[in-house]
């Protein structure tokens, strides 16, 4: 907010006009400190820091956003015929969540815990401290 005013401010980060124009969008969170249910909480609501909205108009759905983060994350690895989705023949890497993230109020996202961890179908992290 100190560096950008007006439009710039407010279309900051778009990701609703560049797929209006076929542009493909995925998202991440491999370079916050603040993990994905922080970035998905921003894509549905462009809300700051100060709760302030930015650029409505640029938010997606909630299943946009997951898209962006799983399906087309794999396709910018070119690892979208091995994972990405979940469907018979990927590698079944997937969380269980404390919550369900398609039905929660969009300001309690960023309260979601991951329960467990699977990579190629197998537990690699559960929260509740089982042996694994």
């Amino acid at each position: 907010m100190e560096n950008l005013d007006g439009d710039r401010l407010e279309l900051n980060n778009p990701i609703r006009t560049p797929m209006h124009f076929d542009i493909f969008v995925a998202l991440g969170s491999d370079i916050l400190p603040t993990g994905p249910f922080q970035g998905l909480h921003s894509a549905v609501t462009r809300m700051g820091k100060t709760g302030r909205i930015f650029g409505p108009g640029e938010a997606l759905s909630m299943e946009e956003a997951i898209i962006g983060y799983t399906r087309n994350g794999a396709f910018l690895t070119f690892e979208e015929s091995i994972k990405g989705t979940l469907e018979p023949g990927m590698l079944a890497d997937f969380v269980v969540l404390s919550q369900d993230i398609l039905s929660v109020p969009a300001e309690d996202i960023r309260q979601t815990i991951v329960e467990q961890t699977f990579v190629s179908g197998t537990v690699v992290y559960d929260a509740s401290g089982s042996e694994l």
